[in-house]
């Protein structure tokens, strides 16, 4: 049966294929072996939306040559794209993106045509705001010295999207895009019925009024966006590379986005070589100064976790070790510089891979240490777990470590855990006593035999003597007689008490904190033992409670 088509119809055919057409040869050079310059990933899936939308009734012919040469156009877009996962496959893979969580991946849409991203705004979580982001690094390996680069994209509608190009200086733009490309449907509801063909022509004659806007792509409010990014001399060693980000930081910000790409733009000359070849005198000269102040408070810091073992492989720590050796190194790991990008935080930054080389130390250090303690939750990392407290104890983050609080003379603190019968244990303790009165760490076994570390205000005197107690229940002599040593090593100030009995207890005062460190032998006699935590006044801060083997 003929196929009867008006001439209202057969003319507006003939304009969708002279409209094709002409997209199509815009999007190559006069010899058609290439893209011409300029011509973005985005271009070449509208005008793959044109060709789709021909009549195939009328132009079956020119459609399919039309389409082959639009897929070749893809071709050519895809082999330049140094972006790795443009079509965002596996977001978080091996390689490519990494992104934030609540970002979805999107297909079927009205403005893109392929597959596409929608970022939330950031995170609330009580009081800290966690920013959406997505970046990618682009190694040095497969960039060209002393060339321009390009990155281009799409965003559909957006609030507070900021746009990075980062290597030694960051480029960096904010898109507040309207949603405005459809006339009655919106972005984000066109996957329910997408007719492309009927809103292709609108979504056109919108994106060609923007080429009139201040700045162009750079501007907040166009969809399209560009940024370029100079490569000056390549150092595979550094590898530098390009990243390229995107974030945003309001929690009420949006975007849709797509058609990512970073491209070869051509080679710098002229002022702009020159510019640039000024810009990478002044970033040696700045990386020089940074490696010098890495390398000092790197190796500080590397001292200062390399004290915590006593082997070379990590395997066992240094039995006189305490919490406060651990919290020392921590802190200095964290006066590390340039861990992170500051315009992107989050991206790593020159010294990333020395600060988690030693931040994994550290946490193996943290994880012996946790093995070593035969008290569940005796640094209270945990907060009150494993503990049995009455009403106003609490633990509180004072100077990055969390110390619980005894707040008054009714309140107590106790837990039951098992220990190795007849096993020499050693019960340190690090902890400072507030206002009158003494504060009491005790430990006992089934059989009551009991070791009790009286801590008071007055443990340190103004001639940096300790006045330590300890009271002895199991039936030895106690004697208050002590000999007091004070020695300096690897930059802990820590004092050796001696008692004459042949029992010890060892006095460590941080002039910063205040807190002291005192043990006890403890041989328990039965495999259950408690530990219980008191004072008679005044407030009582306790830093760690440990029992540990005592190889001595």
């Amino acid at each position: 049966m003929t196929k009867f088509i008006n001439v209202d119809e057969t003319y507006e055919a003939e304009q969708d294929l002279e409209n094709a057409k002409k997209a199509v040869n815009a999007l190559f050079t006069n010899t058609k072996d290439g893209l011409r310059p300029g011509v973005t990933d985005y271009e070449v899936n509208q005008a793959a939306n044109l060709v789709e939308c021909l009549s195939d009734d009328l132009y079956p012919n020119e459609k399919r040559l039309l389409f082959d040469a639009v897929r070749e156009a893809k071709r050519l877009s895809e082999e330049r794209n140094l972006l790795q996962d443009p079509d965002f496959q596996e977001i978080n893979g091996e390689n490519g993106w990494t992104a934030s969580t609540g970002i979805e991946v999107v297909e079927g849409d009205a403005l893109f045509k392929g597959r596409y991203l929608r970022l939330p705004g950031a995170r609330q979580i009580d009081t800290e705001t966690y920013p959406t982001y997505l970046y990618q690094k682009i190694d040095e390996g497969v960039l060209k010295p002393y060339t321009r680069y390009r990155l281009r994209g799409f965003v559909g509608r957006s609030q507070g999207l900021e746009i990075y190009t980062i290597r030694h200086q960051t480029n960096r733009i904010v898109k507040n895009v309207p949603d405005n490309l459809l006339p009655d449907a919106s972005p984000g509801n066109a996957g329910d019925g997408i007719n492309r063909c009927s809103e292709q022509k609108y979504i056109n004659s919108r994106l060609e009024g923007e080429k009139g806007l201040p700045n162009g792509s750079r501007s907040a409010e166009a969809h399209e966006f560009s940024l370029p990014i100079d490569i000056g001399e390549i150092d595979y060693n550094e590898n530098a590379g390009v990243w390229v980000g995107f974030k945003i930081t309001d929690p009420e910000g949006y975007a849709t986005l797509g058609n990512l790409e970073l491209v070869e733009e051509g080679p710098l000359s002229g002022d702009a070589l020159e510019r640039l070849q000024r810009e990478e005198q002044q970033w040696k000269i700045q990386m020089t100064k940074r490696r010098e102040e890495t390398d000092r408070k790197y190796m500080i810091a590397k001292q200062a976790v390399d004290r915590l073992y006593a082997d070379y492989q990590d395997q066992q720590l240094n039995p006189n070790v305490e919490i406060t050796d651990i919290t020392a190194a921590q802190n200095v790991i964290q006066s590390i510089p340039y861990v992170y990008n500051d315009a992107f935080p989050g991206l790593p930054g020159m010294n990333y891979t020395k600060f988690t080389e030693l931040t994994d130390r550290l946490q193996q250090a943290w994880s012996l240490y946790d093995q070593r303690n035969a008290i569940p939750n005796g640094d209270f990392r945990n907060e009150l777990s494993n503990w049995n407290t009455t009403a106003g104890v609490n633990v509180q983050q004072l100077n990055g470590t969390s110390v619980l609080v005894i707040p008054n003379w009714d309140a107590q603190v106790s837990q039951q855990f098992t220990v190795q019968p007849n096993q020499r244990y050693l019960l340190r303790v690090t902890a400072r006593k507030e206002g009158i009165g003494n504060g009491f760490v005790s430990i006992r076994d089934g059989g009551n035999q009991t070791e009790t570390l009286t801590f008071s205000a007055s443990d340190y005197d103004t001639n940096g003597v300790y006045n330590i107690q300890a009271s002895n229940t199991n039936g030895y002599n106690t004697n208050n007689a002590y000999d007091t040593q004070v020695s300096n090593t690897n930059g802990y100030d820590t004092n050796t008490v001696y008692n004459t009995n042949g029992y010890n207890t060892n006095g460590v005062y941080n002039d910063q904190t205040g807190y002291i460190t005192k043990t006890a032998e403890f041989i328990p006699h039965t495999n259950q033992v408690w530990i219980e935590m008191s004072e008679t006044e005044g407030t009582f801060y306790i830093e760690s409670v440990e029992l540990i083997v005592d190889v001595e």
